[in-house]
């Protein structure tokens, strides 16, 4: 068998940082943000059903 000729992950042209620096920092961190708290809402939903559930079980 052979390899294959061309490179399996090609370079592209990096933007410049000038300007869009400011702005992907901002994107990012509002990504962040929206995250934390979809995983804080995620945790408080998982606690809140296994307490019903546990509620339901044990009858109280």
């Amino acid at each position: 068998m052979t390899m294959y000729s061309h490179p399996e992950h090609p370079t592209h042209p990096s933007p410049p940082r000038s300007a869009e620096s400011v702005t992907l920092h901002r994107a990012g961190r509002r990504t962040n943000t929206v995250i934390l708290v979809g995983g804080l809402a995620a945790l408080g939903w998982t606690g809140g059903m296994i307490y019903t559930i546990a509620g339901w079980f044990t009858g109280g």
